[in-house]
């Protein structure tokens, strides 16, 4: 917006700020951004900050700004100018808030697919099969951006494909700029008064001291107390959710700018675990608070081991047993813009439906658990036969799974956008 207050972030890029007319676009484009008084920034690049990602693909550096007005829609048809020929774009848009989600608004949003399992082959190509898989939604679903995650930012998922972002990350993506407007008396709190166990304490300390430093430790005991008291309450004022939306497009996919806004409930979905003995997971999405939704697939691995118990407990699907000598890790689906879309037949891949999308699964088997008295390996203890026994207080899994997971962060980037247009 022309009106808009801009800062550059000189610790990035270098910005050199000029209003031109759009004169790359046509006409009509042209006429549409002028009459939304909408400004150019031309950004010159410093070329030691371009990251070379492979092929002729190049990364450059972020470049953020803030608005006091709301930005509640992307401009992205102004990349449609220098689009490459019929190659698609793609845009993968984080919204931070303090509670609520974001979906588009002059777009359909859907969920993406989740808690679907999948041949153990596809872990090591998950950026190739979830490409592949977009593709197929997409002939169902023509401009729909798909919400692929939605979750506070206290956690990461479940489980977690990395750690939560830290608190200095937080600021960094925009924090900062909230903090502006936060009164002093509010980030210089008075610190709370100390009990009586915490005074006799410290006067203990002191009493260990020369006289000569009692006053500095003092001085600095005071310090400590105002910066932790700070401290709280600057975390407890950056507590958010994160909401990740996918649109993948051309000229004909893109109409108009997509405009953003807050969903209207919170949601949940692809935590589910399996259960039985085919391991069926549910993939519903349901209305339910706090957002807890993720985009999540999943493999499963029976254990062939006896239960040799009286009260056995079947298809309790969890974590690899100890036994596993695989990667322990969830394979991340990463770099989607550059993965090879056409490599992956999807229900080459797939172990269960897909109704939404109309695909169906190759045939899939999930091995029995044997019973007892067969020749498979057999356990007697009750720690490690897969099962419980009556009055036991242990129990161990006779079942697992794999999960591959599409993470919120790509290599701790993020993507930096964020809710108030930065």
């Amino acid at each position: 917006r022309a009106d808009a207050r801009r800062r550059e972030s000189s610790d990035r890029v270098p910005v050199h700020k000029h209003c031109r007319p759009l004169v790359a676009q046509p006409r009509a484009r042209r006429q549409t951004y002028a009459h939304q008084s909408v400004a150019t920034d031309l950004t010159r690049l410093d070329p030691k900050r371009i990251e070379l990602v492979g092929g002729e693909r190049a990364q450059l550096s972020p470049i953020q700004f803030w608005s006091e007005s709301d930005v509640e829609s992307m401009p992205l048809r102004l990349g449609l100018g220098n689009a490459p020929g019929k190659d698609k774009q793609e845009v993968i848009a984080y919204f931070i808030d303090a509670k609520d989600r974001f979906e588009a608004k002059n777009y359909k949003t859907q969920f993406a697919p989740t808690n679907i399992n999948v041949d153990f082959i596809a872990k090591e190509k998950m950026g190739e099969f979830y490409g592949a898989l977009h593709d197929r939604f997409l002939e169902k679903n023509p401009r729909t951006f798909l919400a692929e995650y939605a979750w506070s930012l206290e956690g990461c998922g479940q489980p977690c494909a990395t750690t939560p972002p830290e608190l200095s990350e937080l600021l960094a993506l925009g924090g900062q700029v909230f903090e502006q407007w936060v009164p002093d008396e509010e980030k210089n709190p008075k610190p709370p008064d100390l009990t009586d166990a915490e005074k006799k304490s410290f006067q203990e300390d002191l009493k260990l001291m020369e006289p000569k430093d009692r006053a500095k430790a003092k001085k600095t005991f005071e310090e400590e107390r105002k910066t932790i008291a700070s401290r709280k309450l600057l975390v407890q004022r950056h507590k958010y959710s994160i909401s990740r939306l996918h649109y993948r497009f051309g000229a004909a996919d893109l109409p108009e700018d997509p405009s953003f806004g807050r969903a209207a409930a919170p949601v949940q979905g692809g935590t589910a675990l399996p259960t039985g003995p085919k391991g069926i997971t549910s993939s519903e999405v349901k209305a339910v608070a706090p957002n807890r939704f993720q985009t999540r697939y999943y493999n499963l691995h029976p254990t062939p081991v006896v239960a040799n118990c009286s009260a056995p407990l079947h298809f309790r699907w969890g974590k690899a047993p100890r036994t596993y000598r695989g990667l322990r890790k969830i394979w991340v689906a990463e770099d989607l813009t550059r993965k090879n879309r056409k490599k992956m037949p999807v229900e080459e891949f797939l172990l269960s439906p897909i109704p939404e999308l109309g695909l169906k699964p190759k045939s899939a088997v999930v091995a029995e658990v044997p019973d007892a008295g067969t020749a498979a390996p057999s356990a007697t203890d009750s720690k490690s036969c897969g099962c419980r026994s009556v009055g036991a207080t242990t129990s161990g899994w006779n079942a697992w799974l794999l999960l591959f997971s599409l993470t919120p962060w790509a290599a701790r980037r993020m993507g930096r956008a964020k809710k108030k247009g930065s």
